[in-house]
């Protein structure tokens, strides 16, 4: 069973949230995924959608592709203080279509979710490129 909801940032197109709603939609209680535009201006920097959803009930998983956001300063303050769960894509498939990248996360899936529940937030991880792969945590 999933707990998790999830939030797309607006690295990521808004057709990764709404693959991920329909994968999620047969999860009761149903968990939410949201995609960045679909609940703020698209030009919100980061600080201000990681405060959107630290506000939001229940526990997050923030997906990226943003491989710089726990760098900036600020940005980094910001998720530290939420207490987040970070996913970023690997940068080794980020040239390839939306829904392959989507297909990666839909396989990924059950391993995410167990991790991410193995740990308590912030955390970060970073996704393999490979389908059997492995997630590699992010150094806070």
């Amino acid at each position: 069973m999933n707990r998790f909801n999830v939030f797309f940032d607006h690295n990521c197109p808004p057709a990764m949230a709404r693959m991920m709603a329909g994968f999620l939609s047969s999860e009761k209680p149903q968990p939410r995924s949201v995609a960045l535009s679909d609940v703020m201006d698209r030009r919100a920097t980061d600080v201000e959608w990681i405060s959107w959803v630290r506000d939001q009930p229940g526990d997050w998983i923030v997906a990226t592709e943003n491989h710089r956001i726990l760098r900036v300063p600020d940005e980094r303050r910001a998720f530290m203080a939420a207490g987040l769960r970070m996913l970023v894509m690997p940068k080794s498939v980020l040239s390839l279509p939306h829904e392959k990248r989507c297909a990666l996360i839909l396989w990924q899936w059950p391993r995410i979710t167990r991790t991410m529940s193995e740990f308590d937030p912030p955390l970060a991880f970073q996704m393999s490129p490979k389908r059997e792969g492995k997630l590699r945590q992010i150094g806070l």
